[in-house]
Order: structure tokens, then C-alpha cells, then sequence
């Protein structure tokens, strides 16, 4: 969901909507400006720091589902697309504000005392092959059509806000620490 859409830009807005050859580099910047947004509203930023990472996870999946919902009406606006483009960057990048950091933490907090290195690699793995995947995946669902990707894309960031949903509920304090015979404020 993170490598995807930018991927697809040029196609889509060059190749399929036939708009402005300048437009992908544009929205490549938009998306970079509002990840380093919560760098300028550090305020925000820590307010988002504060949260378990499985619910920041949560967090970014339902904004993603916007995000790329927007760019799936997007796909097919015709000249609103030129709103609609940058509106759908603009807010996929303020997903990844929130999974970046609680996505490489998740590992780390889950991780029993002494694999913290094996369950990072687990992670940095998975990263890597949804990283080779991603462009053929890409390309393949372009060919289906303007919307398709888009909506692939939005199905799946559905299915991640269920399964954090699951996972946070899960993973709460008070669970955990019954899960392992304790009470949350017991020392032993």
C-alpha cells in the first residue's frame, strides 16, 4: 500500500488520463510534503508517538482506505481528476505518517526478550518481498482498467483496518498481561 500508488502514478495520470506529464513529479512532491508534515506540526507528531502501534497501524489503514478511494474516483473524474489527484496523495501520505513508525515498532514490542533481532528481520523481509511483488502486481491490475488498482488497493487497506482491529483487541495491556498469568499492575 505504501509503494503501489506511487509506482502507478505516471501510468495513470500520463498514460491513462492523459493529463500533464508534470503531474506525477507534483504529486510525488505533495506526498513527500505531507510525510514530513508531522516534522513541522511536531506537536501532532508526538501526540501520534503516544499511541500503541497496533492502533497507529489501525489509524493508517483507515485513512489509506480514503486516500485510495479518492484516487479510484480519481481514476475515472475525467477533469476533476486535477482536484481529486493531489487531494488522494496528499492524504495516502498522511497514512504513512502514522504506520512508518508503529510499523517497524510492532516487531520490537511483540518480540519476546531475546528475538528482537529475528522478528525485526521477519518484518524487513516481509517488507522486502511485497517490494518485489508490488510492481508487477502494479502493472497487472493497471491493465484491469483506471479504477482497478485503486480499488484493489482499498479492499486490502479494509482487510489491514480489520485484522489491526483484531490485533489491537488482542494485544491490549490488560489481555497480555492476563494471557501470561498476571494482573496489568502485578510485578511477578
Amino acid at each position: 500500500l505504501v509503494t503501489a500508488p506511487l509506482l502507478a502514478l505516471p501510468v495513470l495520470v500520463i498514460r491513462q488520463l492523459h493529463l500533464a506529464t508534470w503531474l506525477p513529479g507534483a504529486l510525488g512532491a505533495l506526498n513527500t510534503l505531507a510525510i514530513a508534515l508531522p516534522a513541522v506540526v511536531a506537536r501532532w507528531g508526538r501526540g501520534l508517538s503516544a499511541k500503541p502501534p497496533v492502533a497507529l497501524l489501525r489509524l493508517a489503514a483507515a485513512v489509506w482506505v480514503l486516500a485510495l478511494a479518492t484516487l479510484a474516483v480519481a481514476a475515472v473524474a475525467g477533469p476533476a481528476a486535477y482536484a481529486l489527484l493531489p487531494a488522494g496523495i496528499f492524504v495516502l501520505g498522511l497514512g504513512e505518517i502514522a504506520y512508518a513508525p508503529a510499523a517497524d515498532m510492532l516487531p520490537l514490542e511483540l518480540a519476546p526478550p531475546g528475538l528482537a533481532g529475528r522478528y525485526t528481520a521477519v518484518h524487513q523481509l516481509a517488507w522486502g518481498i511485497s517490494g518485489a511483488i508490488a510492481p508487477v502486481l502494479t502493472g497487472e491490475l493497471l491493465t484491469r482498467g483506471r479504477a482497478a488498482l485503486w480499488l484493489v488497493l482499498a479492499v486490502v487497506a479494509v482487510g489491514l483496518w480489520a485484522a489491526y482491529s483484531v490485533a489491537d483487541r488482542a494485544l491490549s495491556p490488560g489481555r497480555v498481561s492476563r494471557a501470561a498469568g498476571r494482573t496489568p499492575n502485578s510485578t511477578a
